[in-house]
C-alpha cells in the first residue's frame, strides 16, 4: 500500500526525531524552488528544511 503523508505529518515526524523544522512546502519533482498547493496534481513531494533543535 502506498502511504501519502500530509505536510503536517512530515513536520510532526521530524520534530519527534528531534529536528527543528525551519520550513516545509509542497513541490514537484525537479522543480524544488516552486511552492505548490497541496491539491495540485504536480505536488507529489514535500521538501523540508530542518536544523538541530537547540537545547534549553
Amino acid at each position: 500500500m502506498d502511504k501519502r503523508y500530509t505536510k503536517q505529518e512530515i513536520v510532526d515526524l521530524c520534530q519527534e526525531a528531534g529536528l527543528a523544522v525551519r520550513w516545509a512546502k509542497y513541490t514537484g519533482a525537479g522543480k524544488w524552488r516552486e511552492s505548490l498547493s497541496p491539491t495540485e496534481d504536480a505536488a507529489k513531494e514535500i521538501r523540508v528544511f530542518c536544523g538541530r533543535r537547540q537545547n534549553p
